[in-house]
């Protein structure tokens, strides 16, 4: 027997044979000089190659049009970024030059070229910027085809492969999406991949059980191996022995129960009548899609930022107009929380790239950066009142340390207005403004912010690693950077604790605190943030149903009697034991 753990995209219980799918074999590339008078004839033979590729992305996409469907699907999402990439005239540009400048064949060229955008995105060690590579070569490798006739598309891997199987492999490409849906399998294990990559989202939509980020897999696996994958808890089990397979069978039934319910959670009820909102984080537009999403309270937090990582130039104001709209548009009344970028630290910009910084986490970035680039910025605040007009919009602003910055944000969108009054542009007004509280300064003076803002949204992750001064990455020093840390619980009571002293924009009825940070999803800090008064949650989506189900369990008198107990304690430790003596899972 051996135990493996990963990260969870989709939860579910599923114990059968394995199927491990076999690697691409990567075909050779040719490599040749070319003449002077070829130049034009090998760039004449790319553009071809590419327009047929993106022929058949549009023909693929008629269909999904034709089917008049409200929603995107996974699978025309994916079709869809591959056409976007085809379409990069910038990068297509590049490799025309180099065909000219090199006298080199086109496939060699766009190969090189290939190599070193996929190498730096992996080097990023940004999980979504590796994802973007894999989809880059996955929309390219059409184009050898067209180019090279003896360069034959890979052969499917899932010839042979039976329905409802337990797939594993060590990534799975985007444009393999529609085979695997057609397979309908009871589970998906990948050695690598992300939380954000295409087949992470299909599978969430699609209520595949789903594990991702397994080190070592391949190594280990086999197919026909017994195997017990429970994504619930982020674990895959090869060969498990009796006693294992015992408890899975006894609790299968259960499990699938669960995961198979349509269960609205627009409000959630504690077991003494306490309504609850429990909204979603998305990170892509197309999450807003799908019906976990759709059945949250609303869209608690939405990564803008994510947009424009991984391409050479911030998304113009019409691109991020459409990707704001199509997230509301899909919402309908329920309320939208776009962040507004939060770049650098581990999500860099080009311009940040080349910034040598000491400390990146405590430098140039989210509203230090956005305010330093004003035409940046506004292009960003334009695109969301002018999306304002659909739906329900809340703006966040990331990064906050000190009342001028929230003044000059409001400056801004003053003067944003009255550009768009002159211009004769619609835009929503008194759209509601709310800032993160992920920096102890903003924590410690939330009081005299209230009044300036309409909305609170704690950002956990960030507030523990810069209260405790704590790397949350570093290994060595993670049992300091817990939520369950005095001066962090303080720092989140304070902050819940002025929701009444915030501000109320137009028809909001009334100012709140939300977290949207990991403890939101933390099934053993619920009890004390219920406690503490902290009435909206927002996680990712796939969470709602087991936060859900410790909310209903607790009472808000009983949470408020905890808190009073555990506020002397002086550890961690101590108030974790007493939470859980008091409130077990």
């Amino acid at each position: 027997m051996k135990k493996f753990t990963g990260l969870s995209v989709c939860d579910g219980l599923v114990a059968c044979r394995l199927v491990c799918i076999p690697e691409t074999i990567e075909q050779a590339t040719p490599v040749y000089t070319i003449t002077a008078q070829n130049i034009k004839t090998e760039q004449e033979r790319l553009h071809t190659a590419v327009q047929t590729a993106q022929d058949e992305l549009r023909q693929a996409l008629a269909e999904y049009q034709e089917a008049d469907t409200h929603t995107k699907s996974p699978e025309q999402a994916i079709l869809e970024t591959h056409q976007t990439m085809l379409a990069d005239e910038e990068f297509m540009h590049g490799i025309y030059t180099e065909i000219e400048t090199s006298l080199t064949n086109a496939e060699a060229v766009l190969k090189r070229k290939l190599d070193e955008v996929t190498s730096m995105l992996t080097a990023s060690g940004d999980s979504y910027l590796c994802e973007r590579a894999v989809d880059i070569q996955d929309a390219y490798e059409p184009v050898f085809s067209y180019l090279n006739p003896q360069h034959k598309q890979a052969p499917s891997r899932f010839v042979g492969v039976q329905p409802d199987s337990l797939l594993a492999a060590r990534v799975f490409k985007p444009s393999e999406a529609l085979e695997i849906k057609k397979l309908a399998p009871c589970g998906i294990i990948m050695e690598e991949g992300g939380a954000t990559s295409h087949i992470a989202i299909m599978a969430r939509a699609w209520n595949i059980p789903t594990l991702i980020a397994v080190h070592g897999l391949m190594d280990s696996a086999k197919s026909g191996m017994y195997a017990m994958l429970d994504a619930t808890n982020g674990t895959l089990t090869l060969e498990p022995n009796a006693e294992t397979i015992a408890r899975i069978k006894s609790t299968s039934s259960e499990q699938i129960e669960v995961t198979e319910e349509e269960r609205d959670y627009a409000q959630v009820y504690t077991q003494d009548g306490i309504p609850i909102h429990l909204s979603a984080n998305i990170v892509l537009t197309e999450e807003a899609a799908l019906p976990a999403v759709q059945n949250a309270a609303g869209i608690g937090l939405f990564r803008s930022e994510f947009l424009f990582l991984g391409t050479q130039d911030i998304p113009d104001e019409e691109h991020q107009y459409t990707a704001y709209r199509t997230v509301l548009e899909r919402m309908g009344s329920k309320p939208v929380v776009i962040r507004t970028f939060d770049a650098g630290a581990d999500k860099m910009l080009k311009e940040q790239e080349n910034l040598l910084e000491r400390n990146a986490l405590l430098g140039w970035r989210g509203i230090r950066y956005c305010l330093d680039r004003p035409e940046i910025f506004k292009h960003q605040l334009r695109a969301l009142l002018r999306a304002g007009c659909i739906g329900n919009l809340h703006i966040l602003i990331p990064m906050i340390s000190c009342k001028k910055e929230i003044t000059a944000v409001r400056n801004l969108i003053k003067e944003i207005e009255q550009e768009c009054e002159q211009n004769r542009i619609p835009y929503k007004k008194d759209i509601p403004i709310g800032i993160m509280i992920e920096v102890p300064s903003a924590a410690i003076a939330a009081d005299l912010y209230a009044p300036a803002v309409d909305f609170f949204s704690i950002g956990t992750n960030d507030l523990i690693q810069y209260t405790m001064a704590a790397d949350r990455e570093n290994q060595t020093i993670a049992h300091l950077a817990d939520c369950f840390q005095p001066a962090v619980l303080r720092l989140i009571r304070h902050v819940i604790e002025t929701e009444p002293l915030l501000h109320r924009t137009g028809d909001l009825r009334g100012g709140f605190v939300s977290m949207c940070g990991e403890m939101a999803s933390d099934t053993e800090a619920v009890p004390l943030l219920l406690g503490m008064g902290l009435r909206r949650f927002s996680m990712a989506a796939q969470k709602i149903p087991e936060i859900t189900q410790r909310i209903e369990s607790i009472r808000i008198s009983d949470a408020e009697a905890l808190c009073k107990a555990v506020s002397l304690l002086g550890t961690a430790e101590e108030i974790r034991r007493e939470t859980m003596k008091r409130f077990p899972l």
